[in-house]
């Protein structure tokens, strides 16, 4: 009696199912690598800028050291509040610019390690209580589109 074909196909055939697979795989995990990146960067710059307002927070007067402009959040100008290195790895750069009028007003900025700049700017205390109260007109500028996507709201993601 002749063998039928079809598992000899089969065979054949369970390579090139397995390669499709394969790049479903690679792209769905590029796909989280890259939402991962972006995420870890929107993260850093929340601790960045808590730190900072911790560090000008316990300073006298409340400003924070002029030497801080230009340096990154890691800076040991921060004292007991720099971020650490193993932080800092999962972005490629962050700087803090001071307001040489008022050391008390700041801008932060980061840069992903996809190349995405992410910016937050203290507008100082009459702006902060105007938006606390409901006045502030113009929108805040340290919220972006980015950073309220709703296609990247949720991180948590299954395997295909």
């Amino acid at each position: 009696m002749p063998r039928s074909p079809l598992p000899l196909l089969s065979l054949l055939t369970l390579p090139v199912l397995l390669a499709s697979c394969s790049g479903t795989f690679e792209a769905h995990n590029e796909k989280r690598a890259r939402q991962l990146r972006h995420d870890n960067a929107l993260y850093f710059r929340t601790q960045c800028v808590t730190a900072l307002e911790r560090a000008r927070a316990t300073a006298t007067p409340q400003q924070l050291p002029a030497g801080l402009n230009g340096q990154p959040c890691t800076s040991a100008l921060l004292g007991d509040y720099a971020l650490s290195a193993d932080m800092a790895a999962t972005v490629k750069a962050s700087v803090v610019t001071l307001d040489p009028e008022r050391l008390s007003d700041y801008t932060v900025t980061v840069t992903s390690l996809n190349d995405e700049t992410f910016r937050y700017v203290d507008r100082g205390d009459a702006e902060a209580a105007a938006e606390q109260a409901g006045t502030y007109t113009e929108p805040a500028p340290d919220v972006t589109s980015e950073d309220t996507d709703s296609s990247t709201l949720n991180v948590e993601e299954q395997t295909p």
